[in-house]
């Protein structure tokens, strides 16, 4: 969340891993609550942080909100930094029976 002048962290953990080691992020939104999750290894997730209350982001709640939007992001919060972060896939698998689409990018 954000209040427009700063980010809030949720949740952040050491990688067991070295630095050339892709890492997979997973969101999965849970009707009311999102989880968070990631990976160092193919598909063996472990839940960074969540349930996360997400209620604040309904229509009815922020009155007339119309939706969520997942990207990618970095940032080194403000301080300087030699790191780097490179995407190079981005999968989304929606199973919203009304609006569930497939994309890859």
């Amino acid at each position: 969340p954000a209040d427009g002048s700063h980010i809030i962290l949720l949740a952040s953990t050491p990688l067991d891993a070295p630095p050339h080691i892709p890492v997979q992020l997973k969101i999965k939104a849970d009707l009311d609550y999102y989880y968070f999750y990631f990976s160092s290894t193919e598909y063996k997730f472990s839940l960074l942080h969540g349930p996360v209350d997400a209620t604040f982001l309904s229509t009815r709640t922020a009155g007339g909100f119309v939706g969520c939007t997942f990207a990618l992001y970095a940032t080194s919060m403000g301080k300087l930094s030699t790191n780097i972060a490179v995407y190079n896939w981005f999968e989304y698998v929606g199973e919203d029976e009304e609006y569930g689409t497939h994309t890859t990018g």
